[in-house]
């Protein structure tokens, strides 16, 4: 189940919200890093990676939800145009 909640949302900034260079060069540094073998820097990479990746889909709903509520006059639920009730 969390494979597919995580898979889902690399779906949706990958093809969706973002491009895939972005994803590949966020893998790449995260690979440099655990080929140096350095943990800390491993771990901000994939921190780094995962605030991004939830910035850029929380982003990518709200600009989706603006967008509906602007063509077709639906009332977004309270807070979900910015992205706050969809985390």
């Amino acid at each position: 189940m969390l494979w597919q909640s995580a898979e889902r949302y690399a779906r949706l900034r990958t093809l969706v919200f973002d491009s895939p260079e972005n994803v590949i060069r966020d893998h790449r540094s995260i690979l440099a890093a655990a080929l140096r073998r350095d943990p800390a820097v491993v771990a901000d990479a994939l921190t780094s990676h995962l605030e991004r990746t939830e910035e850029i889909v929380l982003a990518g709903y709200g600009r989706v939800l603006r967008e509906e509520e602007r063509t077709h006059g639906v009332e977004a639920s309270a807070g979900a145009v910015d992205g706050d009730s969809l985390r």
